[in-house]
């Protein structure tokens, strides 16, 4: 699980969502030791209107407390899910009652389709209690706090509507009391008798992570030993790679002096060949100038020959 985890509970003002959103965030903090946040909006009405409730649970600090990215959204009406279903980030959750929802939104999530209001009635015979359902539902899917911790924090808030209803002199007759013994006998039956059951699962995948830790340990030592291996094998080759590294420093320098020699060859022979270019084109001038005296001359006694009488 990721160290930030973002959930809203979305439905309509009345559902219990608010106080969904207070157990989840209270089992984070007090029985999970971990950090948590929770916040709540409603719509025109108080009751009826489209609410959220959201709940941010962390490892490290929340510097942000607002929900932008959502990891899990719960729809448990239409005009909740049409409102709300733009922040759930692509790959999240989405967790919907199946009976209040007719409409999908495109998008790339894992759809959980659940009747909670349904069954509160038939299971509970109260729908105001699919709160708490939806909340069992989002303990198991996200596991973003463990199912004891969620149930401890029910469980102290059972304890506090009794501190209430005593104070404010409800019989121990009334049918709400009763309800809230039952609920509460339930719960406190339920962390006793699996207790051992969970602790020996703790106990198993301590082990298995005992395990996994004793094999990595174990790749990590071969590592060591391997780069420690490999950092021996290179002793002993320190003055051949010296000797080599000379070697080739000379014979760099003989490259150099033998391409400096070669130039200088290059340099004698291109002045040589342009000094045998200027004679051949001496010799030519000179022809070219011999020839031209004769036809001269040659022009003259012709010239001289026509005046004649």
């Amino acid at each position: 699980m990721a160290s930030r985890y973002e959930i809203r509970l979305s439905g309509e003002g009345g559902q219990g969502l608010v106080l969904a959103g207070k157990i989840l965030a209270e089992a984070a903090a007090i029985y999970d030791d971990r950090n948590a946040t929770q916040s709540q909006s409603y719509g025109p009405e108080a009751r009826g209107g489209a609410s959220k409730s959201e709940v941010i649970i962390s490892d490290g600090e929340i510097d942000y407390p607002k929900a932008e990215n959502l990891d899990m959204l719960l729809a448990l009406t239409q005009e909740a899910l049409d409102k709300y279903h733009q922040e759930l980030r692509s790959g999240g959750l989405l967790v919907v009652d199946s009976d209040a929802i007719s409409r999908m939104p495109e998008g790339d999530w894992r759809v959980v389709r659940v009747p909670l209001a349904r069954l509160a009635r038939e299971k509970l015979g109260k729908a105001v209690v699919a709160n708490i359902i939806a909340l069992g539902l989002i303990v198991r899917l996200s596991k973003v706090v463990t199912e004891g911790a969620a149930e401890q924090a029910i469980l102290a808030r059972i304890e506090h509507v009794e501190a209430l209803l005593e104070a404010g002199g409800i019989p121990a007759e009334d049918p709400l009391v009763r309800r809230l013994q039952r609920l509460k006998g339930l719960l406190a039956w339920t962390l006793e008798t699996e207790y051992h059951e969970r602790l020996t699962t703790f106990d198993q995948n301590l082990r298995g992570l005992d395990a996994a830790m004793a094999v990595l340990q174990q790749q990590y030592d071969q590592y060591v030993r391997a780069r420690q291996a490999a950092t021996h094998s290179y002793m002993g080759y320190e003055t051949p790679i010296n000797h080599l590294q000379a070697r080739v420093s000379e014979s760099v320098q003989k490259i150099d002096l033998l391409m400096a020699r070669q130039g200088r060859q290059l340099e004698v022979v291109a002045i040589d060949e342009l000094m045998a270019r200027r004679g051949r084109l001496e010799n030519y001038r000179d022809k070219a100038r011999f020839a031209l005296a004769d036809s001269y001359d040659r022009a003259t006694q012709a010239q001289a020959m026509r005046d004649e009488p």
